[in-house]
């Protein structure tokens, strides 16, 4: 397959957006966590580091730092589970932005192969741009609902709790798993974009038997002389 700028500019921003989706997939970060445990007896701090796969729990008794992974599939205990730590329906948006943004990228190379054969598929095109543009509208849902249950977790999360028997604070770190899955979300945006645009420009020319494209051309061929 011959390689355009342009050609190349949609093959990268989609393998791009696959490896920032796969990234945001398997990334523990969805949701980031500590407390601080202040006692009598001693100090200690749990960090929580919430996927839509695993947890990781890490705890740290002063001298050592234990981290346990823990594969939960994004959720927590019943009893602990709140609905920032629920993760069974933005896996499931996820999941499918990915399988979308996957689809458009096959979509997208059967329309390059054709177009080198000179029997381009507009309709493919048009199919893998909205393919992508699905994709990125899927995606940004996940991360627009997900931040918005983080705030709400931080927002009713009291940062200090005080007992008898000690003290117990908070802090909510960022979770960089949404800006990863966002980017990705953006580039296939753009793919979409840069489809969009090949779509509207392509404008084949014909000569006799010959079609010349905007980006190929081909040699007639030489009648036979009898």
């Amino acid at each position: 397959m011959q390689c355009s700028p342009f050609r190349m500019l949609v093959i990268v921003l989609a393998i791009f957006s696959i490896g920032f989706h796969l990234t945001g997939i398997i990334a523990p970060a969805w949701l980031r966590m500590s407390m601080e445990i202040h006692t009598d007896l001693k100090d200690s701090s749990v960090e929580v580091h919430i996927g839509l796969w695993f947890n990781i729990i890490c705890q740290n008794g002063g001298m050592a730092k234990d981290c346990v992974t823990m594969f939960t599939f994004g959720n927590m205990d019943s009893d602990g589970e709140t609905p920032a730590m629920n993760f069974e329906v933005i896996k499931a948006l996820v999941m499918t932005g990915e399988s979308m943004c996957l689809l458009g990228f096959v979509l997208v190379l059967i329309h390059f192969h054709r177009e080198n054969n000179l029997n381009p598929s507009q309709a493919l095109a048009v199919l893998a741009a909205l393919v992508f543009f699905v994709c990125a509208l899927i995606v940004f849902g996940a991360v627009g609902i997900q931040g918005y249950r983080n705030q709400t977790f931080v927002d009713t999360t009291t940062s200090l709790y005080t007992s008898s028997n000690g003290q117990i604070s908070f802090e909510i770190y960022f979770p960089w798993a949404l800006l990863v899955s966002g980017i990705g979300a953006a580039l296939a945006l753009f793919a979409a974009m840069a489809v969009s645009i090949h779509v509207c420009c392509y404008k084949p020319q014909h000569r006799g038997d010959v079609v010349y494209s905007a980006n190929y051309t081909s040699s007639p061929q030489t009648e036979p002389m009898y």
